[in-house]
């Protein structure tokens, strides 16, 4: 996995926020599976181990002592991948993934802007009828304000 550095928190800070609460929560490393969620392998109900294409899991069917079969295989090349699937398959809660943080993020963004009485248009600059457009951190555009129906500017 490679080294990324996110609108949120720089792969490190991430880390060790995952760290940190995977200690709290109980998990240990389990030998070559990597880490487990109990101290002991016939305790343990899921193993995560990341190697350089990304993740494996393996989940203890129910009612057997150890873990059977082959693990489930997520690639993944940034740490904020791996965090993702990590959350998105239940593993981690959901306040790790980057689509809560950037759902918080909107959030945050919107309650400042309803409360912020200069908010409009970002081409004509009118102050009523708009609509919000969230931003895309993959191009990088942020949130702005538009005309709801047709840009005032445009009927000049």
């Amino acid at each position: 996995m490679t080294s990324t550095t996110t609108g949120f928190t720089t792969d490190r800070q991430q880390l060790a926020e995952v760290s940190r609460w995977a200690r709290i929560q109980g998990w240990r490393v389990g030998g070559w599976r990597g880490y487990q969620n109990a101290p002991f392998e016939d305790q343990a109900t899921v193993t995560v181990r990341v190697n350089e294409a990304g993740l494996q899991v393996w989940r203890k069917p129910a009612g057997t002592p150890y873990f059977t079969g082959q693990p489930t295989e997520y690639p993944a090349a940034t740490v904020r991948e791996a965090v993702d699937i990590l959350a998105a398959v239940g593993i981690l809660p959901p306040v790790f993934s980057s689509a809560y943080r950037m759902g918080r993020s909107d959030s945050a963004f919107i309650a400042n802007v309803e409360t912020n009485p200069d908010r409009k248009c970002g081409i004509c600059g009118a102050t009523s009828g708009l609509t919000l457009i969230p931003g895309n951190p993959l191009t990088g555009t942020t949130n702005q304000w538009l005309c709801h129906d047709t840009c005032k500017a445009m009927t000049r």
